[in-house]
């Protein structure tokens, strides 16, 4: 494989991809509405165009809206970036670029809110598409990626559990835990979830009949083991002991008995070493 279209390639987990990507000597198209050609997955002219003109051999897809309760006020937008932008790249790879592999993302379908929805039927749509005109096409169900260069809360970005627990932390706040912190996470390193997407694009690895690969690491936590972790952390450098305080459920996010499985295929490491260098990195957002 030569080149590869990576959409989102300006988010957290699409620069992973391209730098890894590079670093194996493969060419990278970049697309993305925050690069510096903007590109709007919702045009399918503008995917088109972009799938062609720059002779792709794959495609990683990443682009789309993200969050929970955020997205309650905005479904619109959700769909059309999550769903018809899905819609136009295999659009594109059914009239122009049949027969080359693509490979979107996806986290586990664990509660009822926009994202979930529309990621949802994003890939049922990318299924049909895939039977319909032999476009090979896998998913990658990525559980809770961290690392450095993910967004801290506000500015319109969504609330994720190691930049927020961190960042309240370091800012000498309550660490925030929605419900009663039962529910399970699988942390997985964002550097891993880069090597499954691309390890799955250039084998065309097919997982069972929806055709998804999990990347995870197997090692079930809960929200409360979380927060103490981030607050063994922070005081084993010397800064006070944060508070943890319990806050209600919020609207998409419904109780610990919705809680998601751990990975159960492709498992990666548990990085404790990678999880406290990304804790460190959210230091320069205390408040």
């Amino acid at each position: 494989m030569k080149n590869v279209m990576v959409t989102g390639s300006d988010g957290f987990i699409g620069q992973f991809v391209v730098r890894r990507l590079e670093e194996l000597g493969i060419g990278v198209s970049r697309f993305d509405i925050a690069g510096d050609i903007v590109s709007d997955i919702t045009e399918e002219s503008t995917v088109c165009n972009a799938i062609e003109d720059s002779g792709v051999d794959g495609v990683i897809h990443l682009a789309g809206i993200l969050g929970t309760h955020e997205l309650f006020v905005d479904v619109r937008s959700t769909v059309e970036v999550n769903v018809m932008g899905t819609i136009n790249v295999m659009e594109t790879l059914k009239h122009h670029k049949k027969g080359i592999p693509f490979v979107g993302i996806e986290q586990p379908h664990i509660w009822y809110n926009p994202y979930e929805a529309s990621k949802m039927a994003a890939r049922r749509y990318a299924l049909a598409y895939a039977h319909a005109y032999d476009i090979p096409m896998s998913y990658v169900r990525a559980f809770n990626a961290y690392g450095p260069g993910q967004a801290p809360p506000g500015g319109g970005h969504p609330t994720k559990i190691i930049p927020a627990f961190s960042t309240q932390a370091w800012s000498g706040r309550p660490i925030e835990v929605w419900g009663d912190g039962t529910g399970i996470v699988d942390l997985v390193w964002v550097g891993d979830v880069a090597d499954v997407l691309i390890d799955t694009l250039l084998t065309a690895r097919l997982s069972g009949p929806e055709m998804v690969v999990e990347a995870g690491t197997g090692n079930p936590m809960t929200v409360n083991q979380v927060a103490a972790w981030v607050v063994d952390r922070v005081q084993s450098l010397g800064f006070s002991r944060p508070e943890v305080a319990h806050r209600d459920m919020r609207r998409g996010e419904q109780g610990s008995s919705r809680s998601s499985n751990t990975a159960q295929t492709n498992r990666q490491p548990f990085r404790g070493a990678h999880l406290n260098a990304t804790i460190d990195w959210y230091r320069q957002f205390a408040t």
